[in-house]
């Protein structure tokens, strides 16, 4: 995977984070009593959804996702609408205007542009993660230095007379390090504090979250998580401390935190120090501790459990999903739907609608004549042509795939609404979109969530021997796009061919295979597809396989 497609990734995954940090807060806000620790739990899951580059599908997401608006009866760039006694005439997805729009050659000025400005940004990006590395491990040396004059005191604990907090030093054999003035007073506690740093491995956790910061350097979202994170895993660690404290205790524990305070300007990657942290307001919550009642800690783990379901999980995709009851009238009444609609068969048509939609659809309610829709593009197969997407006792969805004769697939979306008239059932409304210039992941995946073995499978429907066969007669400009999958791509899977919208540029060819992987980069919504592209024949043309 380039350094692109991986600045790519992380540009997609990195709105969650906003959501995330703002969740986070709330939830501190709102559960100040419960343990520190459930917040250390939180930033974990948040920090957890920033490194995963997949997530699982849930109805219980709030993570928002940009939903692809019907247009009601809308066919094509050409028509305002479709249902009509005589409707405009239908004519081929390839004309000469169409394929203007399709650059003449895979590199573009434009393209070019957009590749030029995906370069520098992602050079800046990793440079500057490469300075937040750098500094890590010159932070790192720096210590090493420092503590080369240790004195091992017993078990891991070293006193060192270049420094002036305790704090625990390196990850795999990791050293708790005092100064060697500490008072007597203080090195019990601030020992106390850093042995609960290592049983938490707090060592480890912050480690991981400053390498986290190094890659998300430049997003706001994840430099306040850090920074909070920061001082809860020290509120989380003296809580850890000071439960079994008196109060004279815990007041002594506080006068070590105010004697063994430091001010740390700069950025801390590691490693956790007592005396780090809003040093206030770990004292006026070791002073004001109570041990949380047993509803509190019910309470903070039923929050952690939501919240990973409804931040770790992705909201439902438009996925073709599983129609459980197949024989419920609802499903039944799709389905003749559907077959009539490919057919053309207005007079079915018009028995399935409630008489206010006749006007919309151009049939008179005392006339014989219900002609609509037109020759080309147009589902060819009742059988094949179509698939139900849900079905409810509200309504239904149906994707139609469109075939002109060159042959190109154009897939259609038809919502149903549902009704009873005369106690019969009706479509009450319908909308039918057409996925002509997709421009964003929610619209491909509305139009396209499956491709193998579905009407925009050119290889399993035969249409990709019918295009090997026709584009070279049709158009010279129709037979440059096939035979390049960046072009090819685009044109068949009806992405925009505007640079501008939807960027597809080739990751991945394996010539001896016939095989390609392309990335669609929509601008919109800054999401990505990544698609599969196979050639039938070598030196052939390029057809869809998958995506995801």
């Amino acid at each position: 995977m380039s350094l692109n497609s991986i600045f790519l990734k992380l540009l997609q995954m990195s709105p969650s984070a906003c959501w995330m940090t703002a969740a986070v807060i709330l939830l501190r806000f709102l559960f100040k009593n419960a343990p520190k620790n459930m917040r250390c739990i939180l930033w974990g899951l948040a920090g957890l959804r920033l490194v995963c580059p997949f997530s699982i599908e849930s109805v219980f997401s709030l993570i928002p996702r940009t939903e692809t608006s019907s247009q009601p009866l809308l066919l094509s760039r050409a028509s305002d609408s479709m249902p009509a006694a005589y409707p405009p005439s239908g004519g081929s997805h390839l004309t000469a205007e169409f394929l203007q729009t399709f650059p003449s050659a895979p590199d573009t000025s434009a393209s070019d542009s957009m590749r030029t400005l995906l370069t520098v940004c992602t050079t800046v990006w990793a440079a500057g993660a490469a300075v937040f590395i750098l500094y890590a491990l010159i932070s790192s040396l720096v210590l090493y230095h420092r503590l080369r004059e240790s004195i091992w005191l017993k078990e891991n604990i070293w006193l060192c007379d270049r420094i002036d907090a305790p704090f625990i030093y390196g990850i795999f054999r990791p050293r708790i390090c005092l100064p060697s003035d500490i008072q007597a007073s203080c090195a019990a506690y601030a020992t106390a504090h850093e042995k609960a740093h290592l049983a938490r491995h707090d060592h480890w956790t912050k480690l991981l979250g400053y390498l986290l910061l190094a890659v998300y350097w430049f997003h706001p979202a994840v430099w306040a998580a850090y920074i909070l994170f920061c001082k809860d895993i020290e509120l989380a660690c003296d809580e850890k401390v000071i439960q079994n404290f008196d109060m004279h205790s815990r007041k002594e524990y506080s006068a070590a935190l105010l004697e063994l305070s430091i001010s740390r300007r700069t950025l801390a990657a590691c490693p956790p120090a007592f005396s780090e942290g809003n040093v206030k307001e770990r004292v006026k919550e070791v002073l004001h501790y109570k041990k949380p009642a047993l509803w509190v800690l019910l309470a903070a783990s039923v929050c952690c459990i939501a919240f990973a379901a409804c931040f770790l999980t992705d909201p439902v995709s438009g996925k073709t999903p599983s129609i459980q009851n197949t024989d419920s009238e609802q499903y039944r009444f799709t389905e003749k739907w559907a077959r009539a609609f490919i057919n053309r068969d207005g007079k079915a048509i018009s028995q399935m609608l409630a008489k206010s939609q006749y006007e919309e659809w151009g049939f008179q309610p005392d006339s014989d004549y219900y002609s609509f829709g037109f020759s080309s593009p147009w589902p060819w197969d009742d059988e094949q042509d179509y698939v139900i997407r849900s079905v409810t006792e509200e309504g239904a969805e149906v994707l139609y795939y469109a075939h002109t004769s060159d042959p190109h697939v154009t897939v259609w979306k038809d919502t149903l609404a549902f009704g009873t008239e005369n106690g019969s059932l009706k479509v009450v409304k319908s909308g039918l979109y057409c996925f002509d210039e997709i421009s964003s992941r929610a619209e491909f995946m509305d139009a396209c969530p499956e491709i193998k073995n579905t009407g925009m499978d050119y290889l399993a429907n035969g249409l990709a021997a019918a295009l090997e066969q026709n584009a070279p007669q049709y158009a010279e400009e129709l037979d440059r796009i096939l035979k390049n999958p960046e072009t090819a791509a685009v044109f068949l899977l009806n992405l925009s061919p505007d640079n501008r919208k939807t960027s597809v540029t080739l990751k991945s060819i394996d010539e001896k295979q016939q095989n390609a992987i392309v990335e669609a980069v929509f601008a919109k919504d800054n999401s990505h597809v990544e698609i599969s592209m196979y050639s039938p024949k070598k030196g052939g043309i390029w057809i869809p396989q998958d995506a995801r």
